[in-house]
């Protein structure tokens, strides 16, 4: 299994589903995402960390598992999906997915400090691979902010 860290960023993208993925893993559903990446790496099964860049808070805000490789669709962009342009995008079911509106956000300087100096989390393309040893801290990071958040 791979680790893979993609990005919201809500002053580019709206995330209009958000809301029903939340209600879904509140009410034990299964909670299903199609997101736009720039890698064709991410395979059926890797980790999928979920952090939002652009307006605060930033942070990690939830963890999936995805459930297909990532493959070629029509481009999310409407002016872009009109001429034909195509997207990769991988579809990931969530495993925790935090209320950015209310809860806390696993911040930059945490992730700075407790996983890696040397990832660039501030990313720009949705999809980078996050090596070992960084990927098992990220884990066990992420583990104990949920314990933390859970009431």
């Amino acid at each position: 299994m791979l680790t893979f860290l993609v990005a919201w960023n809500p002053l580019r993208t709206a995330w209009r589903e958000r809301i029903d993925r939340l209600a879904e893993l509140h009410d034990g559903r299964a909670a299903v995402q199609r997101w736009g990446v720039r890698t064709r790496a991410i395979g059926a099964g890797d980790c999928v960390y979920f952090i939002r860049l652009g307006k605060e808070p930033r942070g990690v805000f939830a963890r999936a598992t995805a459930i297909e490789p990532s493959h070629k669709a029509p481009h999310w962009d409407s002016d872009k999906r009109r001429v034909g342009a195509q997207s990769w995008y991988v579809t990931c079911r969530f495993e925790e997915l935090l209320d950015v509106d209310t809860d806390p956000l696993l911040d930059l300087d945490s992730l700075k400090t407790r996983c890696s100096t040397s990832i660039g989390w501030t990313i720009q393309g949705s999809g980078i691979h996050v090596p070992e040893p960084a990927a098992s801290r990220l884990h066990q990071v992420w583990d104990s902010h949920c314990v933390r958040c859970r009431p």
